[in-house]
């Protein structure tokens, strides 16, 4: 760009000095732009790995919803009688977290 400058549109010795003055900015300037491309793909990166876990993590409102009805099976469990169920509600949540630490961890 500045070869450009110097040798076709303006010539003599303040193209020169110019040219001297600007050639540590440019090469400042290219080396600042490699960098900011490096941190656009770094944050690129960043950004899918986390749009990737929140898209596997049990989302909360099933979890309140597993964890409410446990509660609720295991406080009315007076003889055993809920024993199937309360099973099966933890078999929920492990299949659903084990799914997503699965997921995550790939």
């Amino acid at each position: 760009m500045l070869s450009a400058l110097t040798e076709e549109e303006w010539q003599g010795p303040a193209s020169a000095a110019m040219a001297t003055a600007a050639t540590p900015y440019v090469a400042w300037m290219i080396t600042a732009a490699e960098r900011a491309e490096q941190a656009a793909s770094k944050a690129e990166a960043a950004a899918a790995a986390y749009e990737t876990a929140f898209a596997a993590t049990v989302p909360p409102p099933q979890i309140v919803t597993n964890r409410t009805q446990l509660a609720r099976l295991l406080a009315t469990n007076v003889i055993g009688q809920n024993t199937p169920a309360i099973a099966a509600t933890e078999a929920q949540m492990l299949s659903a977290t084990t799914a997503s630490q699965y997921t995550i961890g790939r």
